[in-house]
């Protein structure tokens, strides 16, 4: 079947976030817009195996850059095979490539701080903030500690 302007294709969403607190937020995130077309990518751990959407799993690299830059490839290639028009992440180093990876392929960008951030900014954050497309605090009192990209609707969990 051939796309027109009246039946485009739907919004894909690419999901990122290391397992833990800053998944169980995406989740929150992932349930209210289960209408669209998704997949994620997140850290490989036993807990969250058998996903139903299409979800890609890295070995843990913990904080260590180098062990994130040798997954380059395989971030450029799930981001090839599923052409999301919107990358949404909560963090943690895992959004830092693909972040930067969709700013290349001009793929629209969301972070969203984690809500454990209360007072003082993600090592993630910080370096997301200045590329991401949308920014979003969960804090208030996060607005003046980030600038004038941050922006506060509330929490969302």
């Amino acid at each position: 079947m051939q796309e027109n302007d009246t039946n485009p294709r739907p919004t894909k969403i690419g999901y990122i976030a290391s397992a833990g607190g800053h998944l169980t937020e995406l989740d929150q995130i992932r349930t209210s817009l289960e209408s669209f077309p998704s997949f994620l990518v997140t850290y490989d751990s036993a807990k969250i195996r058998g996903l139903d959407e299409p979800t890609y799993y890295f070995p843990d690299t913990g904080a260590s850059p180098t062990k994130l830059v040798t997954r380059l490839p395989n971030m450029k290639k799930i981001l090839q095979h599923e052409d999301p028009d919107l990358l949404i992440t909560t963090g943690a180093e895992l959004a830092i490539p693909f972040i930067l990876i969709a700013k290349l392929r001009e793929i629209r960008t969301i972070f969203i701080e984690s809500l454990c951030r209360i007072d003082e900014p993600s090592v993630t954050g910080a370096i997301c903030y200045h590329f991401a497309d949308e920014f979003y605090v969960q804090w208030r009192n996060l607005l003046d500690v980030y600038g004038h990209k941050a922006t506060y609707r509330g929490q969302v969990v």
